[in-house]
């Protein structure tokens, strides 16, 4: 390695370092900019009670590794398609993790509200009264639907009608499992009735739906592993040519043409992985 490439790697480091404390010095201006890029799926994040310090902290990193992605790919390694390509991807994946994080979420809280639903009725048959049976249910529902729970005991407590409590939380949560369960109680308070049968019934509909979801996701699971193993050959592939044709990789990494078609490989990987993954994927 000769003394121009050294100090050639050595101020793009120093540049990336410039950059990285850029970001963090205008955190603050950057956070909002980048939760209105992320737009809606933000929202969810942190509606669904997701820590937002994390969020934050995640974005900050995003909008360092893009421009660091560019440098070391650029001129540090000379492979301009790549480095455009690699901030390009880099670019557009916080929108698939976020999204991956917010459906896991809902899926994890569609499965406690069973468990919560038929709890709920257990102690209104009891004798309890239901403002005491969700004070009773926000000790023994496990996080993170419980913390929804204890935020309705916490406000009722505070004087707040328990009413209100639970559709603050249903519109906020704006989750199907819950808003049927905030509906039914609603009504219940409304117009009276017997409350225990009606989460009875709730609790029975969201276990077949949780049994429906499930066997979804076990018929859907052999295309999830195709969608994977589609993503991960090329990589696979590359790593073995590298053992077997080291030359070929150096000319397919050091030459124009090649990395033109590296780029054109990658691209057509991630948009056919895209597109497969919106096919197969389950939502709530």
């Amino acid at each position: 390695m000769d003394q121009t490439a050294i100090l050639l790697a050595i101020s793009s480091i120093v540049s990336g370092i410039a950059v990285g404390l850029g970001a963090w010095r205008f955190a603050p201006i950057w956070d909002g900019l980048a939760v209105r890029q992320m737009g809606e799926l933000a929202d969810r994040f942190e509606r669904l009670g997701l820590d937002p310090q994390q969020l934050k902290l995640f974005l900050r990193y995003w909008g360092v590794a893009v421009p660091a992605v560019c440098i070391l790919l650029g001129p540090v390694f000379r492979m301009y398609p790549l480095a455009v390509l690699g901030a390009g991807l880099v670019y557009v994946a916080p929108r698939h993790v976020l999204d991956w994080l917010v459906l896991r979420r809902s899926r994890l809280l569609a499965n406690q509200m069973v468990g919560a639903a038929t709890g709920l009725a257990n102690s209104v048959r009891a004798g309890l009264s239901i403002a005491q049976g969700l004070e009773a249910l926000a000790a023994e529902v496990p996080r993170p639907l419980g913390n929804e729970f204890r935020r309705i005991a916490f406000e009722y407590q505070r004087g707040r009608p328990i009413r209100e409590a639970i559709e603050q939380v249903r519109h906020r949560l704006q989750l199907e499992s819950f808003t049927l369960f905030a509906l039914a109680v609603e009504v219940t308070l409304d117009r009276g009735g017997r409350i225990n049968e009606v989460l009875e019934r709730l609790s029975r509909s969201l276990q077949e739906n949780e049994r429906l979801a499930r066997k979804l996701e076990a018929d859907t699971a052999a295309g999830v592993q195709a969608v994977l193993i589609m993503a991960i050959f090329p990589v696979g592939f590359l790593g073995l040519f590298a053992i077997f044709d080291p030359p070929s990789i150096v000319y397919l990494f050091g030459t124009v043409i090649g990395q033109l078609a590296v780029a054109a490989i990658a691209l057509l990987v991630y948009v056919g992985a895209s597109w497969a993954w919106r096919i197969v994927r389950v939502k709530c």
